[in-house]
């Protein structure tokens, strides 16, 4: 018995939704997937199966071995994939402010005031009006330098 996968060839995935005019959000939605994973598809982080492999082909109006590269292995054999390798930021999700006072019961107010002396979680924020947001690693490590730390 076999298993098939298909490999996105990623630059002629990203040229295809280019040339197409649309992004990963609306791919997503027409073939019934998440922006994640066309993200990471597109990336080369991320194999698929056939029906989604056509899908994504069709939608985009290109031939699919254009657009993927066909991946066998036999179950019976000795065959094996090179393990996928993805990056920690599945792992490592992105925290707004509310998030972070709530996680490590701290008070908005006592975490705004920290923010404002310089002694806060180094929060990046998009835009002049955008939310604060902080990758969750981040926000634990300055939680344990702050409250943690052994004195010195």
């Amino acid at each position: 018995m076999t298993r098939t996968t298909y490999a996105a060839r990623a630059a002629n995935l990203q040229a295809a939704m280019k040339v197409r005019g649309t992004d990963g959000a609306h791919l997503a939605f027409a073939v019934g997937v998440t922006k994640q994973f066309i993200s990471y598809l597109a990336r080369g982080l991320r194999r698929c199966d056939a029906v989604i492999a056509a899908d994504i082909a069709r939608e985009l109006g290109a031939p699919l071995r254009d657009l993927f590269v066909v991946r066998s292995l036999s179950e019976e054999s000795n065959n094996t994939e090179e393990p996928m390798v993805l990056s920690a930021v599945d792992d490592d999700p992105i925290l707004f402010f509310e998030d972070v006072a709530t996680i490590f019961n701290i008070k908005p107010k006592t975490l705004r005031h920290l923010r404002a002396s310089g002694d806060g979680p180094p929060f990046a924020q998009r835009g002049t009006r955008g939310r604060l947001r902080i990758r969750r690693s981040e926000a634990e490590d300055w939680y344990n330098r702050t409250y943690w730390a052994p004195p010195t």
